[in-house]
């Protein structure tokens, strides 16, 4: 009966936005009881992505004088992100920072889960700048995303034409331990690389994905061939009847997917739907330092 009771009051209460007031109006619930009760109704509604009912119940208790928790914070956020509703979620996340205009909400901040639902959000919007800040604000709480996030981010640069800022997501997802990443996402980075000149970090992340077992399509293989350049390989001295001379240098075209001088291009072969065919397995370049691998212009 009490929270039927709870349910049906309005918005300001039984004294027009007094907790103390209100919980003397509700027999036996104290103001931090009822405060709690309502906090919990809004996180349950948000769970339930009913997220206009869980905004309706926190302007609602913020209104008769309640304090609002991380907790059922969080999961309107998050409600409202899912929803695609940015801008609200923006309004919500903006009010812990005007105390003033808006005290029950003081002291509140975003968790990790509003971050992840934040960032692909703003980068499937396209709106490259805002993911990357709350990337940037995430990182600096702490926080980690989620491959989703680290994806979008990375699928938001490639479409402005920045495979360089694409590869310096990637790589931070790896440094957090996720590395299954999609395929068609790779397949577009490595071309993109190659095509924009970084043909070593394209290399790397050819034999990343190799490791992982996901080889990436032949067509990438021919766009990075097609852009690497070619090993010279000088010839050994010559020397007959007590003269030497050198010999003409010979070309050969670099494996691709492994390091130079790893192993030789007859060693690895292309197979028919591009995947790498070898004795040996493939190096593991990406721990060799491959965050600078972009640094410093084409390579």
């Amino acid at each position: 009966p009490q929270r039927k009771l709870l349910l049906k009051q309005p918005a300001g209460g039984a004294a027009g936005g007094d907790a103390g007031a209100e919980a003397a109006a509700t027999p036996g619930w104290s103001a931090r009881a009822l405060g709690a009760y309502c906090m919990r109704m809004v996180a349950e509604v948000a769970h339930a992505d009913d997220h206009a009912e869980a905004e309706a119940r926190m302007e609602d208790a913020c209104h008769r004088g309640f304090k609002a928790d991380d907790v059922a914070f969080n999961a309107l956020v998050q409600a409202l992100a899912r929803a695609g509703e940015l801008e609200k979620a923006e309004m919500w996340l903006q009010r812990p920072m005007e105390p003033a205009l808006h005290p029950m909400l003081a002291g509140l901040s975003p968790d990790e889960r509003s971050y992840r639902a934040l960032v692909p959000l703003c980068a499937k919007r396209g709106d490259l700048v805002r993911a990357e800040k709350y990337a940037s604000a995430a990182q600096a709480e702490g926080f980690t995303l989620d491959l989703a996030g680290y994806q979008g981010l990375a699928r938001a640069c490639l479409a402005i034409g920045e495979p360089r800022r694409a590869h310096r997501w990637c790589m931070a997802a790896v440094d957090v331990g996720l590395t299954k990443f999609n395929k068609g996402t790779m397949n577009d980075l490595v071309q993109a690389l190659a095509r924009n000149g970084n043909a070593q970090t394209a290399n790397h992340w050819l034999a990343f994905m190799e490791e992982q077992r996901q080889p990436l399509d032949a067509v990438t293989y021919d766009v990075l061939r097609a852009a690497h350049p070619a090993d010279i390989v000088p010839s050994v001295l010559a020397s007959e009847g007590g003269s030497a001379a050198r010999s003409p240098p010979q070309v050969r075209p670099p494996a691709l997917g492994c390091a130079r001088g790893h192993a030789p291009w007859s060693s690895v072969s292309l197979g028919a739907r591009g995947s790498l065919a070898s004795a040996g397995s493939v190096p593991p370049l990406y721990k060799a330092s491959p965050a600078a691998l972009c640094d410093g212009g084409a390579e």
